[in-house]
C-alpha cells in the first residue's frame, strides 16, 4: 500500500471521498448502538435539571413555611396546634418525596459536567458531617422527635475522654437513620456512572428517580430506627456519666401510627372525599415537615460551603512535608492522642483537634510533594 506522501491530494477531497464519508457518517448515526449512546447521554443529563427543581421547590417550601407555619406557630403555644398551623398532607408529601430528593440528587449529578469520584465521595462526607453536627449541636431549635433527635445536645466540647465511647455511640445512633438520603444520592451517582451499554433506564427520570430516592430514604429511616431500637433498651439513649436519659418517645410506634394515618388519608382521597386538614396526630406531621425542611436547607447550604473549601487549603501548606519533620510531627500527634485517651480527665475537644491534625499530616505526606 503506498504511503500518504504518494497519494494524490484529490483522492482526499474528491467527490467520491466526500460521498463515502457522508455515507459512513449517515450509517453510524443511524446505527442502533449510536442511538442507544445518544439516548443514554440525554437521559443522564436530564437529571441535571434537578438543580432547578431543588432551587424552585426549596424556595416555595421556605415561603410556605414562613407564611403559614412559622407565623402561626409563633402565635400559638407549643402543644396547642391550630388547624392552619399544621402543613397539609399534600405539601408534606411533596417536600418529602420530591423536593428533598432533588436537593440530594442535584449535587451528585453535577451542574455542567459529571462529578468525579473524589468529588462525590467528598460530598457524601460533607452531608454525613452535617447530619452529625445537627444531631450533636442542634439543641431545642432543631429537635423534632421522632424524626430528628437533637435534644439534649451531645457535649463534644466539654466532654471527657472517658466518655468518648458513649459520645460516639449516641452520635452514630442519632445519625444512622438520617443517612438514607446520603446513601440514595450516592447510589444515583454510581448508577449514572455505569457504562452506557450496561445502564438500565427508568421512565420519566425527573419524576421517578426523586420519588424512588424519597421512598428509599423513608425505608432506610424505618429499618435503621428498628435496628437501633433493637440494640438499646430505649430509643435514642444518652448514656453520659453513667446516667441513661431517654430523649425520644417510642419511635417505631409513632412511625407506624403515622403510616397507618397516611394510608387512611390516601384511601379517603381515592374515594373522592375531601382531603382533611391534618393527620390525627398533627404533631407528628408538623415535626416531619420541619425536620425535612431543616435538613434540606442545611444540605443545600453545605453544597455551596464545600465549594469554598479551597480557602482552607492554605493550612496544609503550613504543615511540614519534609520526610523527617513530617514523621516526627505525626508521631508526636499519635503519642499525644494515646496520652489523652489514657487520661480520664482529658478533654474530648483536644482529642478531636489532634486527630484532625494527624489526618491533615497524613494527607500532606501522601498527596503533597515537598
Amino acid at each position: 500500500m503506498p504511503s500518504c506522501e504518494h497519494i494524490p491530494p484529490d483522492r482526499f477531497h474528491g467527490v467520491e471521498s466526500r460521498r463515502h464519508t457522508d455515507a459512513c457518517v449517515r450509517q453510524l448515526s443511524r446505527s442502533k448502538e449510536f442511538q442507544r449512546y445518544i439516548t443514554h447521554r440525554e437521559y443522564s443529563e436530564s437529571l441535571q435539571l434537578t438543580w432547578f427543581m431543588a432551587l424552585i421547590g426549596l424556595s416555595i417550601a421556605l415561603y410556605y413555611h414562613l407564611l403559614f407555619v412559622y407565623r402561626d406557630m409563633y402565635l400559638a403555644p407549643f402543644g396547642n396546634f391550630e388547624a392552619n398551623t399544621i402543613p397539609s398532607l399534600f405539601s408534606t408529601a411533596l417536600l418529602l418525596f420530591y423536593i428533598a430528593p432533588c436537593v440530594l440528587i442535584a449535587p451528585f449529578s453535577g451542574f455542567f459536567e459529571t462529578l468525579p469520584s473524589r468529588g462525590a465521595l467528598r460530598l457524601a462526607v460533607v452531608f454525613t458531617f452535617i447530619n452529625m453536627a445537627v444531631v450533636s449541636f442542634g439543641g431545642k431549635w432543631l429537635h423534632h422527635p421522632p424524626f430528628l433527635i437533637t435534644e439534649p445536645p451531645i457535649p463534644w466540647i466539654t466532654g471527657k475522654t472517658s466518655e468518648a465511647r458513649q459520645l460516639v455511640t449516641v452520635t452514630l445512633t442519632r445519625t444512622l437513620p438520617l443517612q438514607g438520603g446520603v446513601v440514595a444520592g450516592w447510589l444515583v451517582y454510581k448508577w449514572r456512572r455505569m457504562r452506557w451499554k450496561k445502564a438500565w433506564h427508568v421512565p420519566l427520570p425527573l419524576i421517578t428517580v426523586p420519588i424512588l430516592v424519597g421512598v428509599f430514604s423513608c425505608l432506610w429511616f424505618f429499618l435503621a430506627t428498628c435496628f437501633v431500637t433493637s440494640l438499646t433498651t430505649t430509643s435514642f439513649f444518652f448514656p453520659v456519666g453513667g446516667d441513661t436519659r431517654a430523649v425520644g418517645g417510642d419511635v417505631v410506634s409513632n412511625i407506624l401510627s403515622m403510616v397507618l394515618a397516611i394510608k387512611q388519608e390516601f384511601l379517603i382521597v381515592l374515594n373522592w372525599l375531601s382531603l382533611p386538614v391534618s393527620l390525627p396526630d398533627a404533631r407528628i406531621l408538623y415535626h416531619l415537615w420541619c425536620a425535612t425542611l431543616e435538613l434540606c436547607v442545611l444540605y443545600f447550604l453545605g453544597v455551596f460551603l464545600s465549594s469554598f473549601s479551597f480557602v482552607f487549603r492554605g493550612i496544609f501548606w503550613l504543615l511540614p512535608t519534609h520526610p523527617t519533620t513530617w514523621l516526627l510531627s505525626l508521631i508526636s500527634c499519635l503519642v499525644g492522642l494515646n496520652a489523652l485517651m489514657r487520661s480520664d480527665s482529658g478533654n474530648i475537644l483536644h482529642v478531636l483537634g489532634l486527630l484532625t491534625l494527624a489526618c491533615m499530616l497524613v494527607r500532606n505526606g501522601f498527596l503533597i510533594t515537598p
